[in-house]
C-alpha cells in the first residue's frame, strides 16, 4: 500500500519562518553571501513548484493541514486501513497533539 503524506500550511509566519531558515541552513545557498539573494532564488523555485502542484484527492492518503500553527488544524484521511497504516495516523496525530500540550505548557509558563 502506498500512502500520500500531505502538508499543507496558511500561516505566512510560519511559511516566511521556514524559508529563512532553509537559506541560512541550505547547502544550495551555502556559497550565496547575500541573503536577499538566496531569498528571491528561493521564491522563484517555489513560485514555479506552485505551478504544477496537484493536491492529493484519490487513493490512499493523509492530509495535514495548518497543524504546525498551535490553533488546531485539521487531519484528513483518507482510505486507510490495516495495522500498520493506522498506527501511522495514530502516530501523526499522537505527534500533533503533543506538540500542541508542549506549545500550552511554554505559554503558560511564561505568564
Amino acid at each position: 500500500m502506498i500512502i500520500f503524506l500531505e502538508t499543507i500550511c496558511n500561516d505566512e509566519k510560519i511559511i516566511e519562518r521556514n524559508i529563512r531558515l532553509k537559506i541560512q541552513q541550505s547547502p544550495d545557498y551555502a556559497e550565496e553571501p547575500n541573503f536577499e539573494a538566496g531569498l528571491q532564488d528561493f521564491t522563484t523555485r517555489l513560485a514555479n513548484y506552485e505551478k504544477v502542484y496537484e493536491p492529493v484527492d484519490e487513493g490512499s492518503y493523509i492530509k495535514m493541514i495548518d497543524m504546525a500553527s498551535g490553533h488546531g488544524g485539521q487531519i484528513e484521511v483518507n482510505n486507510i486501513s490495516g495495522y500498520l497504516p493506522g498506527r501511522i495516523v495514530f502516530f501523526l496525530v499522537w505527534c500533533t497533539i503533543r506538540n500542541e500540550l508542549q506549545l500550552y505548557h511554554i505559554i503558560k509558563s511564561t505568564y
